[in-house]
């Protein structure tokens, strides 16, 4: 904080905080600086995103988190720091100090085991440190990590921090798709080309020409792209005359980088990243398979899936903003099966799965030596 200080009982003379006789300038520090006495996990370090608030980060070392965090549009900055003082079993006691604040506080953490680029947690009410200190034969991790201690309401979930940026994952389905959308209109997805600046690139037949009838909405993860989802609003499916597809070197409208799927609550949840987007990069996902051959898709409105988003929702009171029916339109030569996790064991590495597939040769080999048994059995016993 910065103000100008005149002299005397005169303001008139002040044009501006930065502009007088006397410059003072505030700076917040932190009420005191605890002293760490347990370690987090190893694979807890890193800077994260809190999908709550997109303009929240916390970097995490073996003893300290800081978390900054944006409380206002003029940048002013809340900075705390939580420092582990003791830990058993998933549940962390941590001192926070914030800078600009008068007292220290005691609050627990719960963490969830990390996976992928995914890191779920809960956290429990403050509780003043001062307290412990008055009276110190009363244990703070027995009532700061009490079950109580984290509130009674039974519509809870876990807060979520991913890495930013994250590290591409294996999406946790696979496979070419049509999709049709609903929801918001500012939601939408739309014809576009990624960083220019013309809004369809077929207008007046200047990009390739395409026969309307075979101009579909595609949904892809396929082949060895199966870390990010592609998503083209207006994709060409018609083939030249050596069946090579027109729109073969179209680029998609949308590009999902897969950061981490999980199951909660019965609902199968998955964060994306966005490169392109100028404002919030992550997004969350409530997905679930219908049947054999479709899949829906719920996007939340922020970077955190809302309490009450299924698969199908996209109205606003329900934290999303699209929703997605994906169907299954893999051709005969696309070579893009369909592999589904609904994010149960989110510990199983996808990339260890290998697809096989018999080709027509090998078949007819093994129906000629099969033939040419039985013709040697007949013989035999003739």
């Amino acid at each position: 904080m910065k103000f100008a200080k005149f002299l005397f009982a005169e303001c008139s003379s002040l044009s501006s905080p930065t502009d007088g006789p006397e410059k003072v300038i505030i700076t917040p520090i932190i009420p005191e600086e605890p002293i760490a006495s347990c370690f987090f996990p190893s694979n807890l370090t890193g800077q994260w995103i809190n999908t709550a608030n997109v303009h929240a980060r916390a970097l995490i070392n073996t003893t300290h988190i800081h978390e900054i965090a944006k409380v206002n549009n003029r940048g002013w900055l809340r900075e705390t720091y939580y420092v582990c003082q003791q830990t058993s079993r998933s549940q962390y006691l941590v001192k926070a100090a914030t800078k600009g604040e008068c007292f220290s506080y005691y609050i627990c953490f719960d963490f969830k085991d990390r996976h992928h680029n995914i890191l779920r947690y809960r956290k429990s009410k403050s509780f003043m440190s001062t307290l412990y200190k008055l009276f110190p034969n009363r244990d703070p991790f027995y009532e700061v990590c009490s079950w109580t201690s984290f509130g009674n309401d039974a519509n809870w979930k876990y807060q979520v921090l991913a890495l930013d940026p994250p590290a591409p994952i294996e999406c946790p389905f696979t496979g070419m798709w049509t999709f049709k959308q609903v929801g918001q209109s500012s939601s939408l997805i739309q014809t576009r080309i990624r960083g220019g600046v013309r809004p369809r690139p077929r207008d007046h037949g200047w990009y390739i020409t395409c026969d309307p009838q075979y101009v579909v909405s595609q949904w892809t993860i396929c082949g060895d792209q199966t870390k990010s989802m592609f998503a083209d609003r207006e994709y060409c499916r018609q083939l030249d005359p050596y069946g090579t597809p027109i729109g073969v070197y179209e680029q998609p409208d949308y590009i999902y980088q897969c950061a981490g799927y999980w199951t909660e609550d019965s609902r199968s949840m998955m964060v994306t990243y966005d490169r392109d987007d100028p404002y919030n990069n992550f997004k969350c996902w409530v997905y679930e398979r219908r049947d054999l051959t479709s899949i829906t898709l719920s996007r939340s409105a922020g970077s955190a899936c809302g309490f009450n988003q299924t698969s199908e929702s996209y109205k606003a009171e329900d934290g999303a903003d699209l929703a997605i029916t994906l169907t299954e339109a893999e051709r005969i030569h696309d070579d893009c099966p369909i592999r589904y996790d609904d994010g149960r064991n989110v510990f199983v590495d996808l990339e260890e799965f290998n697809f096989y597939y018999g080709k027509s040769s090998v078949v007819q080999l093994n129906k000629f030596f099969l033939s040419f048994f039985f013709f040697l059995l007949f013989i035999l016993f003739n």
